[in-house]
Formats: structure tokens, C-alpha cells, sequence
């Protein structure tokens, strides 16, 4: 095609019309901006949506690794013996040696309201008893008000007779200075001759 045979639009009146660039510019840019924005809101939305679905395949995710978790201790506690040196990693002569010794790997810690646990320091099974609780059975172990199966199949008892042969100290929490009465501050007396 050759420059003569291009077609120029004409008005009525025969005149060509002169293409005003700069009043199709600012109807451009606004549609240009308004597609921008509804672009980006459009991204963040669809963003949102997806870390929300993460956020809950991941809570799925979580509470399935965390009944997974229970069971798996629930299970270790079941098979554990509660004595020293017995466990997955000790070899043959490890648990022989363990087995004559027969020291019970567990700690008994007193609070100041009197309860008491014992905690089996290679599982972490805990009995509760003492004064002023319902101290766990065989069959069931008392916690916050109700009654749960007993997997360790040991009671308070049994608990206590294992922390009687084992060598681990009982720990005790500190007794706070209100308990202790009046009488006890008066009896204290400076010796003679002391000076501040």
C-alpha cells in the first residue's frame, strides 16, 4: 500500500479531524487506575482466602499430630517399668544391670496445700493423692473432677510404695510466711551484745 491509498475519515463537511491527544489521556489514565486498584484489591482478597485455608489445613494438620502425640505417650506409658536405666536406648546388659538394681525412676513433689504427685521421670506419668484430694486407683485417675482409665494400671499406692524404694529425694513446695504463726517470730531472740 502506498501513502495515497490511505483513507482518511472525514467530517460532513469534507474536512479531516485533527486527533486531540490529550482529551483521550485523562478518561485512559483513570480506567487505567481503577484497573490497577480493583487488581490489587482482587490479590489481597485472593490472598486472604488462601491463608485462610493454609490456617485451617494446618489446624486440622495440628490437632491430628496432637491426639497423635497423646496416644503415642499414652502408649510409652503403658509399656514403661518406671525404673532407672531401663528404656528404648539401653542394650541387653543396661536393663540386666537395671533389672538387679531395681531402683524406680520416679519423684514425689508436695505442694503447699498438702497434694502430692508422683511423676515417673522416663515416661512422665503422674499419680495425684494426698491430703484433700481423691487419690487415683488402679482402674482410674482422678484429674480436674473426672474419672480417667488408668493406662499405667498403678495406683496412689502403688505410686508411693515405688518412691519408698527409689533413691530420688521428695521435693516439697515452699511453705509461705503466713503459715507460719506469731509464736514462732516472738520466740526468735537476739542474742546479747548483738549490734545492728
Amino acid at each position: 500500500m502506498s501513502n495515497q491509498d490511505k483513507v482518511k475519515p472525514s467530517n460532513q463537511d469534507g474536512a479531516v479531524p485533527e486527533s486531540n491527544p490529550t482529551q483521550a489521556k485523562p478518561i485512559d489514565k483513570m480506567e487505567l487506575l481503577l484497573e490497577l486498584l480493583l487488581g490489587q484489591k482482587q490479590d489481597e482478597l485472593e490472598k486472604q482466602v488462601a491463608q485462610k485455608q493454609r490456617q485451617k489445613a494446618l489446624g486440622i494438620q495440628r490437632e491430628a499430630s496432637a491426639s497423635q502425640n497423646a496416644l503415642n505417650l499414652i502408649k510409652l506409658q503403658m509399656r514403661c517399668n518406671h525404673i532407672k536405666g531401663k528404656g528404648r536406648r539401653a542394650g541387653k546388659h543396661e536393663n540386666i544391670y537395671a533389672e538387679r538394681l531395681n531402683d524406680p525412676n520416679v519423684m514425689m513433689h508436695t505442694f503447699v496445700d498438702g497434694n502430692a504427685v508422683i511423676k515417673c521421670l522416663t515416661c512422665g506419668a503422674k499419680w495425684k493423692g494426698g491430703s484433700g484430694a481423691q487419690n487415683d486407683t488402679r482402674e482410674f485417675l482422678f484429674r480436674n473432677g473426672k474419672k480417667i482409665p488408668n493406662h499405667t494400671k498403678l495406683s496412689w499406692e502403688d505410686a508411693l510404695q515405688l518412691v519408698q524404694k527409689s533413691t530420688n529425694q521428695p521435693s516439697s513446695s515452699e511453705i509461705p510466711a503466713s503459715q507460719f504463726g506469731k509464736q514462732r517470730v516472738e520466740e526468735f531472740v537476739l542474742p546479747e551484745g548483738f549490734e545492728f
